[in-house]
Protein backbone atom coordinates (compact mmCIF):
# COMPACT_ATOMS: atom_id res chain seq x y z
CA UNK A 1 0.00 0.00 0.00
CA UNK A 2 1.38 3.19 -1.16
CA UNK A 3 -1.66 5.58 -0.47
CA UNK A 4 -3.76 5.31 2.84
CA UNK A 5 -6.40 7.96 3.48
CA UNK A 6 -8.41 8.23 6.23
CA UNK A 7 -9.51 11.69 6.30
CA UNK A 8 -13.05 13.40 6.99
CA UNK A 9 -14.14 10.10 9.04
CA UNK A 10 -15.37 11.26 12.58
CA UNK A 11 -12.60 8.44 13.67
CA UNK A 12 -11.59 8.61 17.51
CA UNK A 13 -9.31 7.26 19.81
CA UNK A 14 -5.67 7.03 19.69
CA UNK A 15 -3.94 6.73 16.20
CA UNK A 16 -2.97 3.00 16.11
CA UNK A 17 1.29 2.69 16.49
CA UNK A 18 0.73 -0.40 13.95
CA UNK A 19 0.65 2.60 10.88
CA UNK A 20 4.53 2.22 11.39
CA UNK A 21 4.40 -0.76 9.86
CA UNK A 22 3.34 0.43 6.55
CA UNK A 23 6.78 1.26 5.50
CA UNK A 24 5.86 1.34 1.70
CA UNK A 25 3.38 4.38 2.44
CA UNK A 26 4.27 7.19 0.24
CA UNK A 27 1.32 9.31 1.58
CA UNK A 28 -0.97 9.65 4.73
CA UNK A 29 -3.72 11.61 5.77
CA UNK A 30 -5.79 11.58 8.90
CA UNK A 31 -7.16 15.01 8.90
CA UNK A 32 -10.94 16.15 10.05
CA UNK A 33 -11.01 13.43 12.69
CA UNK A 34 -11.38 13.01 16.30
CA UNK A 35 -8.49 11.29 17.35
CA UNK A 36 -7.11 11.62 20.87
CA UNK A 37 -3.12 11.38 22.21
CA UNK A 38 0.21 11.95 21.02
CA UNK A 39 1.42 10.51 17.40
CA UNK A 40 2.85 7.33 17.48
CA UNK A 41 6.80 7.61 17.27
CA UNK A 42 6.26 4.41 15.22
CA UNK A 43 5.40 6.82 12.28
CA UNK A 44 9.08 7.99 12.17
CA UNK A 45 9.41 4.00 10.62
CA UNK A 46 8.15 5.56 7.02
CA UNK A 47 10.63 6.17 5.51
CA UNK A 48 9.48 6.26 1.74
CA UNK A 49 6.98 9.01 3.28
CA UNK A 50 6.19 11.87 1.05
CA UNK A 51 3.22 13.33 2.24
CA UNK A 52 1.54 13.22 5.58
CA UNK A 53 -1.66 15.34 6.25
CA UNK A 54 -2.74 15.07 10.22
CA UNK A 55 -4.22 18.79 9.93
CA UNK A 56 -7.65 19.10 12.43
CA UNK A 57 -7.03 15.79 13.72
CA UNK A 58 -7.17 15.57 17.31
CA UNK A 59 -3.67 14.53 18.24
CA UNK A 60 -1.66 16.50 20.78
CA UNK A 61 1.61 16.65 22.25
CA UNK A 62 5.31 16.91 21.34
CA UNK A 63 5.90 15.58 17.85
CA UNK A 64 8.32 12.08 18.10
CA UNK A 65 11.97 12.34 17.38
CA UNK A 66 11.81 9.91 15.08
CA UNK A 67 10.53 12.25 12.53
CA UNK A 68 14.09 12.91 11.76
CA UNK A 69 13.67 9.97 9.67
CA UNK A 70 11.32 11.09 7.03
CA UNK A 71 14.04 12.10 4.26
CA UNK A 72 11.98 11.73 1.83
CA UNK A 73 8.83 13.79 3.48
CA UNK A 74 8.13 16.93 1.20
CA UNK A 75 4.42 17.93 2.31
CA UNK A 76 2.84 18.07 5.94
CA UNK A 77 0.09 19.95 6.78
CA UNK A 78 -0.40 20.19 10.42
CA UNK A 79 -2.62 23.07 11.62
CA UNK A 80 -5.18 22.79 14.22
CA UNK A 81 -3.67 20.50 16.34
CA UNK A 82 -2.50 21.15 20.18
CA UNK A 83 1.79 20.23 19.24
CA UNK A 84 3.87 21.04 22.08
CA UNK A 85 7.49 20.85 22.55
Amino acid sequence: MQYLSLGINALSGELPPQLGQLTELLSLSFSTNNFNGSLPSELGNLSKLQQLYMDSSGVSGEIPSTFSKLKNLQTVWASDNNFTG
